[in-house]
């Protein structure tokens, strides 16, 4: 009877050499739930979102600034003054007052209802923006932060351009990125080639000139698109790409960057002063030109006066998700480039502009239009730090993670300010923190109320 030989272990290379794929199944199933819930969500976000911009609307007695576009609608409509002035800033905001008062009269609550619903849009577009540039759960988180946010809520109480301008702005660059980074599958020939949707950009100029009808701070889209294509067009060059001088980014730098030079350098400012002078007056010029001089006194001086305005603006609304919000501009370069350069350009570039350049006057309103991107940086952060952790635990506790931002969000938001606003809690002097509003109302409706209730014919 023969021996048998023992058997060699057979060496489990697999197990102990071999590192095991991480599972990245996860990733297509949450992006597919939100994509199926995540409509039905922003429907309650815009619900809520009106809610809390139009309940108690008329409480506060209209703010002096109001009356710019209040006392114009009235008195073009009553045939006592004209509609075009010169103080009449956003006058879009006007002419949408100019129906609203034939059918419904001139009342605070009718003169700051466009506001409410032009707010409201403001959390749609946000969405569509960060879900079009990243995934669906960042555009509902985005959206999230912008339904709560104190900030937002309070420019879209009031009966000025500024939620109006917001609106437009934001209109404008999705349908920009909807035509100049088309995902469409109908397009053909060089259409195809540039990934350019010519039928969708053909609303560009409509919403440009909506957006500079309500507000003259839309400029800045030049800078923003300028930053984004010139980076993009470099990009193709340095990589030495067969289209790098026959590319959509090369062709709109060769447009903007020296609209760029003409507005920033002294010698370019003189020809955009002699172009525009026809159609301009000297004060909306002078809005788009910095003056050097002026400005080098103020940087020694005081350096980061404006800076600190805007700053304000973003630390007291987002809490202390402020930081997530700076990390997710870092962090928005590890999920894609592309749309990290897109966040960079519609978020730092007017940002820095704001603060360091176009400085004079700093109020806190003026940064509503970049607000919505930092809401997304921050909503850009979690989603990456989630992809860090998801991989390795439960899908339970993955969907934890996900409800994680949302909780925070709520955790963050001022309650007190928004019930003052939506309650009708407060109705004269700051009703919101200096750093978003400063303005101080006076409670003229109580006292109109008192004097109709108590007032009696007089005897003579």
């Amino acid at each position: 009877m023969k021996n048998k030989k023992s058997a060699k272990p057979t060496p489990k290379h697999s197990e102990t050499n071999v590192q095991k794929p991480i599972d990245s199944s996860y990733l297509e199933y949450w992006e597919t739930v939100t994509t199926k819930y995540g409509i039905k969500v922003i429907l309650g976000l815009l619900l809520v979102g009106l809610l809390l911009r139009i309940l108690n609307l008329d409480a506060l007695s209209l703010w002096v600034d109001e009356f710019v576009h209040v006392n114009r609608a009235d008195n073009y409509l009553n045939g006592t003054g004209p509609l075009f002035t010169e103080d009449n800033n956003g006058i879009l905001y006007t002419m949408f007052l100019l129906p609203l008062f034939k059918v419904l009269g001139s009342t605070a609550f009718i003169s700051r209802l466009p506001s409410v619903l032009f707010g409201v849009g403001m959390i749609y577009l946000t969405y569509r923006i960060a879900a079009r540039l990243f995934n669906q759960y960042i555009g509902v988180l985005s959206a999230f932060g912008v339904t709560f946010s104190i900030y937002l809520i309070f420019w879209s109480r009031i009966g000025r351009n500024y939620a109006i301008f917001g609106f437009f702005y934001l209109l404008f660059f999705w349908l920009f990125l909807k035509a100049f980074e088309s995902k469409e599958g109908s397009l053909s020939g060089k259409w195809k080639q540039f990934s350019i949707s010519p039928q969708i950009a053909m609303l560009l100029p409509v919403a440009l000139i909506l957006s500079l009808l309500s507000h003259q701070l839309t400029f800045f889209f030049i800078f923003s698109l300028a930053s984004y294509c010139l980076v993009y067009a470099l990009w193709f060059l340095f990589k030495n790409e067969p289209e790098k001088y026959r590319n959509k980014y090369f062709y709109l730098s060769l447009l903007l960057i020296p609209t760029v030079f003409l507005i920033l350098t002294p010698v370019g400012q003189g020809i955009v002063t002699a172009l525009l002078s026809p159609i301009l007056s000297a004060d909306q010029i002078v809005w788009a030109l910095p003056n050097w001089g002026t400005l080098s006194k103020q940087w020694k001086s005081e350096p980061f006066t404006a800076f600190k305005v805007y700053n304000d603006v973003l630390r007291y609304d987002t809490g202390w998700l402020y930081f997530t919000g700076l990390l997710g501009i870092i962090a928005a370069w590890m999920l894609n480039r592309k749309s990290a350069l897109w966040l960079c350009s519609m978020l730092l570039v007017p940002f820095v502009l704001l603060s360091f350049v176009y400085r004079e006057p700093s109020v806190h309103r003026y940064s509503i239009f970049i607000h919505p991107f930092f809401w997304m940086a921050s909503a850009v952060f979690f989603w990456v730090l989630w992809k860090w952790v998801a991989p390795y635990v439960s899908r339970k506790l993955q969907f934890i993670f996900l409800l994680i931002p949302f909780v925070l969000v709520l955790l963050t938001a001022n309650w007190k300010s928004i019930g003052d606003l939506t309650l009708a809690r407060q109705k004269s002097g700051f009703v919101v923190d200096a750093k978003i509003g400063g303005l101080n109302f006076t409670n003229w409706n109580d006292v109109c109320q008192y004097v109709s209730k108590s007032a009696r014919p007089m005897k003579l």
